[in-house]
């Protein structure tokens, strides 16, 4: 999956992201995400274990260029994730939706410089 998107900083300033998401499903329910972002001054190089059971979505993630994880849970279900994000000193809301070819990733966040990455992915 790749494609472009925005990150927004609590500035208010903004700056296109250049995006690419892979997926490799390890066992039954379990499926590992890597998402990497580039910006002209942003980074982001993000990964999530999510372990699904029915609806139910949990697991760990990471950011490796800035050094912060912590776990994750939310649903699942009719094309969509959505998941709350946990970290010592952040949290955020993440989402996932799914359209055959086409992919919407979006993460709010709050006690950080980012606010918020969208991206329009495609793989198709």
């Amino acid at each position: 999956w790749s494609g472009m998107g925005t990150i927004a900083l609590d500035s208010g300033a903004t700056e296109r992201l250049k995006c690419q998401a892979t997926y490799l499903v390890e066992a039954e329910g379990h499926v590992a995400q890597r998402l990497t972002c580039i910006s002209p001054s942003y980074r982001i190089e993000g990964s999530a274990d999510l372990i699904f059971e029915g609806q139910r979505l949990s697991g760990t993630w990471s950011e490796s260029s800035y050094g912060v994880g912590g776990g994750l849970a939310g649903t699942a279900g009719d094309g969509r994730i959505a998941f709350r994000l946990e970290a010592p000193t952040f949290a955020g809301n993440a989402s996932i939706e799914v359209q055959r070819c086409r992919q919407t990733v979006r993460v709010m966040l709050s006690g950080t410089i980012i606010k918020s990455i969208d991206a329009g992915l495609r793989r198709c």
